[in-house]
């Protein structure tokens, strides 16, 4: 179908305008099969057809055509990768300030930008779970939601959460839902079950050519047909090297060689590239890594390889390099990829020949094959529209076992969709549907569960087994009551605020109630540093990393014994878990010790010399996988019901910054505004060259000769980006919540001029804007007259019986944090005062290391600005009332808004 003839099927020409920019002349057969369809017209769709063939910009469309009615859409991914990238393009497609359709906001694991008060929200499954959880805001109701790559939902770790995702959003009724999969044979089942029009198509508009290479033998087929052919090669032995070379040789590139291992792919990388001579045209990829690389051994072999038009792919490759080169198999400077299965989804690069160097793997004893649908997905990347007549896939096997296997994968025999639903635990499914007041009975939740594809498969294949689901349920239910997650009174089920806090933050519930009481029970231990490394042995050792339980993965120890040092460190720091020696602790011993090295900022040779099993890029999975399951548990403690001592969280939150980033409290603050703006090959190596020269603190650097950063980051580029980066980094945050709170405020009708003078104005000036705003609630306020007595706060405050200071601090001229020094001032203007608590309220922000000098201190909370006219806002609204503002207030260390929410539901 021509571009011009899908307008008459309402594609707005300012979308086929896009596309033609990107190239496109016509559109492919799924493409033109989804419109007609009734794709722009609100049409629920299941989108069913081979990789390769056009889903992707289906998807584009539906989320921009429901942006552009006015309507929010939301477009799930599978991958926090993905989400970056599909972030990125729609905000240099639709976003920009000079030429805005629509607001574009991103929600994963790591990354929150934008509310989404429009337009598009890009979101992972399980990241967009807990908001459902969190807040009525994100219900699916009414909203155009893009579902990728749905097939998902029969993974083993993740499909059931997926599942219940899409059985909320079926149960919300959306205004449009449109799902993408790849073909399989019951896809028309998915479809019906998420009550859409299905559209499938079974072959591709650029032909695949699938072959297998073995003892002298080519056999052949095209995808999509059952025909089978056979023909001589010369050779009766096929190294994936050899095989490479004559496909270069016949113009078969550029060529995507898939290993199993990360090992494998830089070894078969480097071997090739030695028999290859340099390439003029790929000095740039070179200059690229110099720029956006961080000096580790990874980088450095990267660099060496790709100047001879070689590259290889990983997870142990940062997202910048990953970045680097996949810009260079767009733009077709690279010949020949070496990848793990990174590059098996997403976009659709320019790939003409897709090489299986392997297709086992047998460190997975259960299953050592990869799945067919895995392999469709891993094969589709050969041929693309407007560059090939045709792709080709090869399957190198090495006996006839493997050659059996091969021919399975040709056959046209595909895998179903199945549920997984209750192959795990159901627990946190049960507590989510509770939590988020979907269901309220125990028949409630029975008929909730009627509504997911486990329950439609059943029925209509294995009906027997739906006569389990009801014990299953009633033990689910069980647990939870146990363990307080949810209260049932006369038969009606309501969540705790427990239960609720546990599932927003994604965690099991066993792995939420397990930290928990372990953190009650030890809280003495967190008044020093030396909780960091018990708390993350016991993180390593929940049941999110428990094979049957979990859907998180340790990296592999020798024997499952754990290395001597990591034992020593473990052992000698009193760890929490008293059985060390448990089924997999090896791992967890490795696991642990490594983890809290990272966070130290340990250099890359120190690790691999202590943890010789885990690689360097698995510590960048593994530390995020710590990280989140420590911001839950800190979100967790912030409960009032819990009584914890309100510093413990914020202890925890700043350790799991530590082991986010993998360097010391004291540089994170830098490397946050680096990720932010994308400062080029700065991440924690770099960091640490800042912490070695006395650098790492935002106002240091801001202060520092440019000559000096410029030696110290090794490239002109890169240290005037940082620079800058830090500069506007937390200005930029604060103007964020500043628009955000003056639409309240103009929704609300309330004082707009001085909610923008509040922002906006500094030293005294802001003194007298936060004198407005404090005379405002129901208590006294005392202006201390600092003519008449010399270093004193500058409020006093006082509300039933009880008083605190509070001292204003604002940046005159460095837009970096507020000192350490400044932040602590109103201790010392104080010490003379009768007063229970003391309170600094600053701006732009307060830095990690203010925030942590904080934690030592029973007397002290830091209030950022944008938190404290949030609570202006909330009163305003009848959120909060003067009691529970002033109370939240004298909680100890850094001030945080979650508190205050739950001190006023719990008020309430």
């Amino acid at each position: 179908m021509d571009l011009q003839e899908a307008t008459k099927y309402h594609l707005r020409d300012a979308i086929v305008s896009i596309l033609e920019k990107d190239g496109y002349k016509t559109l492919t057969s799924i493409q033109e099969e989804a419109l007609k369809a009734g794709l722009c017209n609100g049409e629920s769709l299941v989108i069913s057809a081979p990789t390769s063939s056009g889903k992707t910009t289906i998807a584009e469309i539906a989320a921009v055509e429901g942006a552009m009615q006015g309507k929010k859409s939301v477009y799930l991914v599978t991958h926090k990768a993905l989400a970056e990238e599909k972030f990125k393009a729609f905000q240099s497609r639709y976003a920009q300030e000079s030429n805005k359709w629509f607001e574009v906001s991103i929600a994963t694991g790591d990354h929150t930008e934008g509310d989404w008060q429009n337009g598009i929200l890009v979101a992972t499954y399980e990241k967009y779970l807990s908001l459902l959880g969190g807040s009525k805001f994100y219900s699916t109701k009414d909203k155009v939601v893009i579902a990728d790559e749905i097939q998902i939902l029969s993974e083993e770790s993740r499909g059931s959460d997926i599942e219940i995702l899409c059985s909320i959003i079926k149960y919300q009724k959306p205004y449009q839902l449109v799902a993408l999969s790849a073909t399989a044979p019951n896809d028309k089942e998915l479809a019906y079950w998420l009550e859409c029009k299905p559209v499938t198509i079974n072959y591709r508009d650029v032909k695949l050519r699938e072959e297998i290479w073995y003892r002298g033998i080519q056999y052949y087929k095209y995808y999509g047909y059952d025909e089978t052919y056979d023909t001589k090669l010369k050779k009766n032995n096929h190294s994936t090297l050899d095989v490479v070379n004559s496909l270069l040789e016949k113009n078969l590139g550029p060529i995507l060689v898939f290993t199993m291992t990360k090992k494998q792919a830089i070894e078969l990388a480097q071997d090739f590239s030695q028999s290859r001579s340099q390439d003029v045209s790929s000095y740039n990829i070179s200059d690229q890594l110099d720029l956006f690389s961080e000096p580790t051994t990874l980088s450095r072999a990267l660099k060496s390889i790709s100047e001879r038009r070689v590259a290889f792919h990983s997870a142990d490759l940062s997202f910048s390099e990953r970045q680097v080169v996949e810009e260079a198999i767009k733009s077709g400077s690279l010949d020949v990829v070496f990848s793990t299965s990174t590059l098996a989804s997403g976009v659709n690069f320019p790939i003409h020949t897709v090489v299986f160097d392997s297709f086992t793997r047998p460190w997975n004893s259960n299953s050592p094959w990869i799945p067919k649908a895995e392999y469709l997905n891993m094969s589709g990347r050969a041929g693309r529209l407007g560059f090939h007549e045709e792709g080709v896939s090869i399957l190198l096997p090495t006996d006839n076992i493997e050659f059996s296997k091969a021919k399975e994968y040709l056959s046209g025999d595909q895998t179903p969709i199945e549920s997984v639903l209750m192959e795990k635990s159901i627990r946190k499914s049960v507590l989510g549907l509770i939590a988020m007041r979907i269901c309220k009975t125990s028949a409630g939740i029975e008929k909730f569960f009627q509504l997911t594809f486990w329950y439609y498969q059943q029925l209509e294949h294995n009906p027997k087994l739906i006569e389990r689901l009801s014990s299953k349920l009633s033990d689910a239910i069980q647990w939870l009551s146990e363990n307080k997650l949810i209260a049932i009174t006369n038969k009606t089920i309501n969540p705790t605020r427990l239960g609720v806090a546990i599932f927003s933050t994604g965690l099991l519930p066993s792995t939420g109630v397990w930290l928990v009481n372990l953190v009650q029970s030890n809280v003495e231990r967190f008044n020093n540093e030396d909780f960091q490394l018990p708390l993350i042995h016991a993180v390593c050792s929940s049941d999110e990393f428990k094979d049957k339980i979990g859907t998180r993965f340790l990296p592999y120890a020798y024997n499952d014994s754990p290395e001597n040092s990591a034992w020593v460190a473990v052992k000698n720091s009193k760890p929490f878990i008293e059985n060390l020696t448990e089924e997999g602790y090896g791992k967890v011993i490795n696991a642990s010790y490594g983890v809290y090295l990272w966070s130290q900022g340990t250099k890359e040779f120190e690790l691999r010399a202590q943890l010789r099993r885990i690689s360097y890029g698995q510590f960048y999975g593994l530390s995020t996988d710590v990280s989140w399951i420590l911001d839950g548990l800190s979100n967790i403690l912030k409960l009032p019901d819990l009584n914890i001592d309100s510093t413990i969280p914020t202890k925890i939150e700043l350790l799991s910054e530590q082991v986010r980033f993998g360097v010391p409290l004291e540089v994170i603050d830098i490397l946050k505004a680096a990720q932010m703006y994308n400062v080029p090959g700065f991440g924690r190596h770099r960091a640490m060259y800042l912490v070695e020269n006395k650098l790492s603190d935002p106002n240091d650097l801001l202060k520092q000769d440019i000559k000096k950063v410029i030696e110290i980051m090794e490239q002109k580029t890169r240290a005037e980006k940082l620079v800058d980066a830090v500069f506007n980094y937390f200005p930029k945050k604060l103007l964020s919540w500043k628009n955000k709170h003056l639409r309240k405020v103009t929704e609300l009708s309330k004082d707009q001029k001085l909610i923008i003078e509040s922002y906006e104005s500094t030293g005294l000036e802001y003194e007298e804007c936060i004198e407005k705003l404090l005379s405002l609630f129901d208590w006294e306020v005392r202006k201390l007259d600092a003519s008449k007595r010399q270093g004193v706060p500058d409020f006093l405050i006082i509300y039933e019986n009880k008083s605190l200071v509070l001292e204003c601090k604002t940046k005159d001229k460095e837009n970096a944090t507020i000192e350490k020094d400044a932040a602590l001032d109103v201790l010392t203007k104080s010490s003379d005062i009768n007063m229970d608590h003391a309170v600094t309220l600053g701006k732009p922000d307060f830095g990690t290391f203010s925030k942590n000098k904080a934690t030592g201190s029973k007397r002290i909370t830091l209030l950022p600005h944008y938190y404290f006219i949030e609570a202006v806002i909330c009163f305003w609204e009848g959120k909060q009332t003067t009691s529970t503002i002033f109370n939240w207030l004298l909680i100890p260390g850094v001030a945080d808004i979650k508190t205050l929410d739950q001190l006023g539901e719990s008020t309430n």
